[in-house]
């Protein structure tokens, strides 16, 4: 029997809260750097803010003794907003508020992930954000996140016969 394919839940579960959960709309993008750079450039004005899940980088995985697989995934996201400026050259000062609101829903996002069915003890115990200026093609200003989320997978691991241990 081989391994079903399928849609990794950390996507589908990112969609999910991008759509219903946050503090106000957000649309996610599921892309590498140039796809989204160029991706971006076509998203209208009103759908902003995005999330960009650009990776999951790495995976751990731990077997419990009820024979579940708990995975920790690093995920690296942009968090972006389009500021409309009249031309590229801006000052700090008018886009500071912007900037924060992004790290507010960065924390919100988080908070959205813990709460997540699929989040195991606690989910996201820590996360880093780095202030965005003026990233990609279109401008954008946001926030930078890493973070790993633990998370159950579902399954034992055990594929050749399911529902079995």
């Amino acid at each position: 029997m081989a391994i079903p394919k399928s849609k990794d839940p950390i996507v589908t579960e990112l969609e999910r809260i991008c759509s219903t959960q946050l503090a106000v709309p957000v649309t996610f993008v599921h892309a590498n750097m140039s796809e989204a750079n160029f991706g971006l450039d076509q998203v209208a004005i009103e759908q902003f803010p995005v999330l960009v899940h650009l990776a999951t980088t790495r995976n751990q995985y731990e077997l419990e003794e009820s024979h579940n697989l708990t995975r920790t995934a690093r995920l690296t996201l942009l968090l972006l907003n389009r500021v409309p400026l009249d031309t590229v050259e801006y000052k700090a000062a008018e886009v500071n508020q912007d900037i924060n609101f992004m790290r507010q829903l960065a924390e919100n996002l988080v908070y959205w992930i813990n709460k997540s069915p699929y989040s195991v003890n606690g989910g996201v115990s820590s996360f880093s954000s780095d202030d965005i200026y003026q990233r990609m093609d279109a401008h954008l200003f946001g926030q930078g996140i890493s973070l790993e989320w633990k998370m159950d997978t579902g399954h034992t691991g055990y594929y050749n016969n399911p529902g079995t241990v």
